[in-house]
């Protein structure tokens, strides 16, 4: 009778053969066993010349989250095929916790870019217990693991790494949009004087993610910071502001800011309604109520094809308190409508209308 281990040497063997479905076969049988020969056997199939054969390894190692499969798998973030350490680095990803401490490990490495890729993978798994090694990594001397340190802190989310990145956004020209970036993504308010000081940069990129850091943080003595940005010279850093504000007021139940000015953001917004973007479109249609005029509700009417059935509601509600002026504009569009659009239009055309709209629409009678 073959023992298992005889049998997972005969698959080993068989993985060298030169006929492609004697290899596939290898391959799922090893896939059967859990005894760390085979394990090995599948982490070999990584380097079979067939992409056929080395992507049904890689689906099998994912799905064992063999701790055996991680550590084999370090040494394929140093290999020279780009291909061999995305795919090495995709397997780990779906590893996921067994493969940390092994990921850890390697950080030893003399490799930066292998540093880095261990770095870069870590933070695609998210787990918490690699914070205090990745908050170290925020100090390697390559410029490039330290980036991808705070990046990979950012996607975690741990408020350990809080100090850490204050510290990295003070002293560290090279990776302080990425340190910036995370303590948005954090969400602690323990960052904010650090943030509130880069209001005061001439960088537009470090301007840009200390404003939106603070809307993510969601602070609201964070608006009074940011209002005067609604004013800026660069439209995108008004814009973010006025974004940065709009999730401060969700986060607060909408009870942080009446006196916007918008008329300079009507794009934006109505882009936002556009894309489907729901804190805009929530902070857009609430305001709307006592902001309208012509150009407003043919913003309106345009977005209206974009809209769920709560909004397209609320969208109804604004322009039957507009009164005629809104019946006029919605007329105005039904000529170049689209069949849906046209028949939202009618549908708030017939509680809108007045006798004179009436008439307007009896061309559309038989469309």
């Amino acid at each position: 009778m073959v023992t298992t281990t005889e049998k997972i040497g005969e698959l080993l063997t068989q993985l060298q053969s030169p006929d492609f479905y004697e290899r596939e076969c290898a391959v799922e049988q090893l896939a059967a066993c859990d005894q760390d020969e085979a394990v090995a056997g599948l982490v070999l199939a990584l380097e079979d010349s067939d992409l056929g054969i080395r992507e049904l390894a890689a689906e099998h190692l994912g799905q064992m989250k063999n701790p055996t499969a991680a550590q084999l798998l370090i040494r394929f973030l140093a290999n020279e095929d780009i291909g061999t350490r995305n795919l090495a680095s995709e397997i780990l990803v779906r590893i996921g916790e067994p493969a940390v401490e092994h990921l850890i490990a390697g950080l030893d490495t003399d490799d930066h870019d292998v540093r880095k890729f261990i770095v870069d993978t870590l933070g695609l798994i998210k787990s918490d217990k690699a914070v205090p090694a990745l908050s170290q990594a925020l100090w390697d001397e390559n410029p490039n693991v330290v980036c991808s340190a705070a990046e990979a802190l950012g996607e975690i989310g741990s408020p350990t790494a809080v100090p850490h990145l204050i510290a990295v956004a003070e002293k560290s020209e090279d990776a302080r949009l990425q340190a910036v970036e995370a303590l948005g993504k954090i969400g602690d308010e323990r960052a904010l004087p650090v943030l509130y000081d880069f209001l005061a940069t001439d960088d537009p990129m470090i301007l840009f993610a200390a404003i939106e850091s603070l809307g993510y943080i969601g602070a609201v003595e964070s608006v009074e910071r940011l209002k005067p940005f609604l004013d800026y010279q660069d439209q995108t850093i008004a814009e973010t502001a006025l974004k940065a504000i709009i999730t401060i007021s969700n986060k607060n139940d909408g009870h942080v800011v009446e006196d916007l000015p918008l008329d300079r953001f009507r794009s934006f917004l109505f882009d936002g309604m556009r894309r489907g973007e729901e804190e805009i479109t929530s902070f857009t249609l609430k305001r709307l109520r006592h902001w309208y005029g012509p150009e407003i509700l043919r913003g309106l009417v345009d977005v209206i094809d974009s809209v769920d059935d709560d909004k397209l509601r609320a969208i109804s509600e604004i322009m039957v308190e507009a009164g005629p002026m809104a019946g006029e504009i919605m007329v105005e569009k039904l000529a170049t409508a689209s069949d849906s659009l046209k028949l939202k239009l009618l549908d708030i055309l017939k509680v809108t209308s007045d006798e004179q709209i009436a008439m307007k629409l009896a061309q559309f009678a038989f469309d």
